[in-house]
């Protein structure tokens, strides 16, 4: 028997709206080093990439709860949307909990942690660091926002948002 092609059209333009919001976030990732290293020197691009790289790692958290989300708001979504967007300000307000804590945290240890971890001569990464620490809570409030998107359907919402926070945060 032939596959059912009937319904491809759908997904495959679901797929593109998801496709081409997570391409702008990853290019809101990847576009820094790029324009540090045309502004700047190679060295710079390496302080921003240890002190990004100690963000990485706290937004390892930020991925973790908002996998759970996901999964969690579509099966809500479907049994019981009345409560969703409770459960959206609970979900949200422990987000920039957590993001804050992070945010503080590393802040503060990150005279410590960078040379430890990456040596003297990297001491300069800890000022793009303490930078980067302030948007971890925005970080972790946006994941809340585009999980939510993404589990109630709203792909194309999902790419505009995207779309205009990247070329927001390029420009």
């Amino acid at each position: 028997t032939l596959p059912d092609v009937s319904k491809w059209s759908d997904d495959i333009k679901n797929s593109f709206y998801l496709g081409s919001g997570h391409f702008m976030a990853q290019s809101i990732i990847m576009m820094p080093p790029i324009i540090i290293g045309y502004f700047f020197s190679e060295s710079d691009v390496g302080f921003y990439s240890v002190a990004f790289k100690l963000i990485l790692v706290v937004m390892l958290a930020d991925k973790m709860i908002s996998t759970l989300l996901l999964a969690n708001l579509s099966k809500l979504w479907t049994e019981r949307p009345e409560d969703v967007p409770e459960q959206l300000r609970i979900v949200a307000r422990w987000m920039i909990f957590f993001g804050s804590v992070g945010s503080i945290g590393l802040y503060f240890i990150s005279p410590l942690v960078i040379p430890f971890l990456f040596g003297e001569g990297y001491n300069s990464s800890i000022t793009m660091l303490k930078i980067l620490c302030f948007f971890l809570p925005l970080t972790f409030l946006n994941s809340v926002y585009s999980y939510g998107l993404i589990s109630f359907g709203k792909d194309r919402l999902y790419m505009k948002s995207t779309l205009i926070g990247g070329s927001s945060a390029i420009v």
